[in-house]
């Protein structure tokens, strides 16, 4: 079977579990990983990963050349679309015992990591790809949109007698609303109510799936003694044989960093 070259229209270097893995997206808008940068940040052989890929029937079928750029030129890279990520890595067995604690972080979070990279729209730009990443950068750069916002504000009381620049100058206080707006709805969805792997990711740790059961629960309780309420988020699972659809507990910020603290955990990330 022909393994077919596709030209991306914009590729990147996507930091996950503190390693970086070369991501695409072609002009049919899908999304593709490089296995081979994968098995580089785990530590494992890339030629019998390859020939594994290349024999299963269902993974073989992604399998693509990706143009991107080098020193010497232009070259090919193998991907697979992101979809496949989950699939591929439950396929590795048997690795040494200080790899499977880090394929065990890349089976749950490689994937989110990369669909959050190809999602379009503010939510992709490189200032909320670090405002995710850094809370409190997220709150200096609200602060100091929301001061702009003001004197832009003040400015626009004068501009009905200062002619077409101050018209512009309107138009573009009405710009930044909207960003602010934008910008709120995201610090509410990633910062304010999280899942329990998103407020893991959060405080950099790395939780057995006992904890996290037992962080879960104990946040129900205390939801319900306080009477917060509890949110679903629906969360699409993608495997090499197909899809799954599922619904995960959200909780407020703050109820997780106290289960946490009952349960010894080091809380770094607080709530806003």
């Amino acid at each position: 079977m022909t393994t077919p070259t596709l030209t991306p229209v914009r590729h990147e270097e996507i930091a996950i579990c503190n390693a970086t893995i070369l991501a695409a997206v072609t002009s049919d808008d899908r999304c593709y990983f490089s296995p081979r940068h994968v098995c580089g940040a785990l530590g494992i052989t890339w030629q019998g990963q390859l020939e594994k890929i290349k024999a299963d029937p269902v993974l073989a079928k992604g399998v693509t050349n990706i143009v991107t750029p080098s020193a010497g030129g232009p070259q090919t890279t193998l991907m697979l679309p992101i979809e496949f990520l989950s699939g591929w890595l439950f396929t590795i067995k048997k690795v040494r015992p200080e790899v499977q604690d880090k394929l065990n972080v890349f089976r749950a979070e490689g994937f989110v990591a990369l669909d959050a990279w190809f999602r379009k729209g503010l939510r992709h730009s490189p200032t909320v790809a670090d405002m995710l990443s850094n809370p409190d950068f997220a709150i200096e750069l609200l602060t100091k949109f929301k001061e702009e916002q003001e004197a832009r504000r003040r400015a626009e009381v004068n501009a009905r007698d200062l002619g077409e620049h101050n018209r512009m100058l309107a138009a573009q206080v009405r710009a930044t609303e909207t960003v602010l707006d934008e910008l709120d709805d995201v610090i509410t969805e990633h910062l304010r109510y999280v899942t329990v792997d998103k407020w893991r990711a959060l405080n950099q740790m790395y939780l057995r799936q006992g904890e996290k059961v037992r962080l879960g629960k104990r946040a129900s309780e205390l939801c319900r003694q306080h009477g917060h309420p509890i949110g679903k988020e629906p969360r699409v699972i993608h495997t090499a044989f197909g899809t799954k659809d599922r619904e995960l507990n959200v909780y407020p910020l703050h109820i997780l960093n106290q289960a946490g603290r009952e349960m010894g955990l080091k809380v770094i990330m607080e709530e806003v």
